[in-house]
């Protein structure tokens, strides 16, 4: 079936390397990371659109056209597909197929037998939007395989080409923390909890007026109002029989006349408010006509293992990408980004074996270099809040220490404000990261949800750690038969982000992060 499917890929794709029956299969992509608008840049104005795309690396070990030759760098609103030259965006104009085919064809790309049966199912959908004009009856995709095997790359080349050639219709790319904190926000307005001011996210949404709305509860209570009492339990007395939308289903209401096509990367559900809302809120929005296309490390089944509650309410959001999009796998035992070559010298952004005199050497040594001041300034994080930060000059750079950033007190931070500190500052600095351990598992958490937002926002961090590399910076892997924790967290679930966090570590250190760094931060 392999040397099948390699046949059949080297038909589709003609550019890419034919595979004899004596040939040993190279399925791999080479190492990608993420380009996300430039910090500060305003979108408020703007339809939803796909908020970054990830492009491969230069092979390893061997010479090849460079991906800074293919594509080019600006600040674009949705990333670095919107700048390709204009070879390629005559590809992307005929689909993903076509633009996947140069990327082999120059070098910035490896054939890869199941990435590229991925970009072909992707294809179809294309065509789908292409030839319908709208996304109705046409099924999403939900591709899941492990760390570093190309799941997005797969993802981002048909936002790209949705983008490009069907620009009637809007595409919201987006990674899944950022998409979660966006809706929470909507459903505090929706619920009648929050002000009278407009939503103002997603981009352009219409204004939630103030109209009963029926409480948004957790929990086993049944639809008779078994266990609730007050408002909840006399909404559900006086509206049992009637047809009054929930909050998440206005929500995905206002989403989906927004958007036609929602990608969402790194779908990962480690708590039970997320398990709870994702479910109802997917089944919604696929109802509403929204093309979901989504990536994971874990089929849908797999999702918040050992949460609280899970089996009451992981079935609902199983059921709903089961019913709305065909889950393919996309496996790989290499994962490519720990095969980058890590920067060395004055280069070093991450120091290992590092404590007391030697770490605040290390940090100081880069604070003075970026201009930093011995002053701290607030900034705004998530939900309207202020944060004391070190600065420098630029106001560009920050420092903190692990303590500050990911403990609880003196502050506690979480995803939203992880988000706005990495689109706020370029370089973002964490003084004596300690190895991380189950018995740490809060921290071990906010770290890595900070670890996610600095990837997506392409941050150059520069850490300083007792730790020998990043497999021993994280290790959750003890400790788990516990299952979740009593805020509903799922540890097994947060265990599993390691693997990804860990991933990305690798690439973060590595010397072509940092030249990409470089190369971007020149064009700002």
């Amino acid at each position: 079936n392999i040397m099948l499917l390699a046949r059949r890929c080297a038909t589709l794709w003609p550019h890419g390397r034919r595979f004899g029956a004596s040939t040993t299969l190279q399925l791999h992509v080479r190492p990608i990371f993420p380009f996300l608008p430039a910090p500060g840049q305003d979108t408020a104005h703007t339809k939803p659109t796909p908020a970054g795309v990830e492009q491969a690396a230069k092979a390893i070990g061997r010479s090849g056209s460079s991906v800074f030759d293919t594509l080019q760098y600006a600040n674009s609103p949705i990333g670095r597909l919107a700048c390709l030259d204009d070879e390629s965006k005559q590809a992307a104009a005929k689909g993903p197929v076509p633009l996947y085919n140069m990327f082999v064809a120059r070098g910035v790309l490896d054939m890869n037998c199941g990435q590229a049966w991925v970009v072909y199912k992707l294809s179809a959908i294309f065509e789908g939007l292409s030839q319908q004009g709208c996304c109705k009856a046409l099924r999403g995709i939900y591709i899941h395989g492990s760390v570093g095997c190309g799941k997005t790359m797969a993802m981002d080349l048909f936002a790209a080409c949705v983008h490009i050639a069907l620009p009637h219709l809007n595409i919201y790319r987006i990674h899944l923390n950022c998409f979660l904190e966006m809706v929470h926000s909507l459903l505090r307005h929706a619920g009648g909890h929050g002000s009278d001011s407009p939503v103002t996210k997603p981009c352009n949404c219409r204004r939630v007026t103030k109209e009963p709305q029926k409480p948004f509860n957790l929990g086993r209570q049944d639809d008779r109002g078994t266990r609730r009492t007050g408002s909840a339990a006399g909404w559900v007395h006086a509206t049992r029989n009637c047809s009054v939308q929930t909050s998440v289903e206005l929500v995905a209401q206002m989403l989906a006349d927004k958007m036609d096509v929602l990608c969402l990367d790194e779908v990962s559900i480690t708590n039970l408010q997320n398990c709870v809302l994702l479910g109802p809120l997917m089944e919604a929005l696929s109802s509403q006509g929204v093309i979901v296309i989504a990536t994971s490390n874990k089929l849908p089944c797999d999702l918040y293992e050992d949460g609280l509650d899970r089996d009451l309410h992981l079935p609902k959001l199983a059921s709903a990408v089961c019913n709305h999009c065909d889950v393919l796998q996309l496996s790989s035992n290499i994962d490519h980004r720990k095969l980058l070559r890590r920067a060395e010298g004055q280069h070093t952004v991450f120091k290992w074996q590092c404590e007391g005199a030697e770490s605040q050497t290390f940090v100081d040594h880069w604070w003075r270099a970026l201009s930093g001041t011995s002053e701290r300034h607030p900034v705004s994080v998530g939900y309207g809040r202020k944060l004391p930060v070190f600065q420098s000059r630029d106001e560009r750079c920050a420092r903190f220490s692990f303590a500050d950033l990911c403990t609880f007190p003196p502050v506690a931070l979480g995803s939203a404000d992880y988000v706005e500190l990495a689109s706020r500052f370029h370089t973002l600095i964490v003084s004596d990261v300690p190895r991380l351990r189950p018995e740490a598992r809060d921290a071990a958490r906010r770290w890595t949800l900070f670890l996610d937002s600095c990837y997506e926002n392409h941050v150059r961090l520069i850490i300083s750690t007792p730790a020998t590399d990043p497999e021993d910076l994280l290790k959750l892997s003890r400790g788990m038969s516990d299952g979740g924790d009593s805020d509903g967290q799922s540890l097994k679930e947060a265990s599993f982000a390691v693997s990804r966090c860990t991933s990305r570590l690798h690439e973060m250190q590595s010397q072509f992060y940092l030249d990409a760094f470089s190369h971007r931060l020149k064009l700002e």
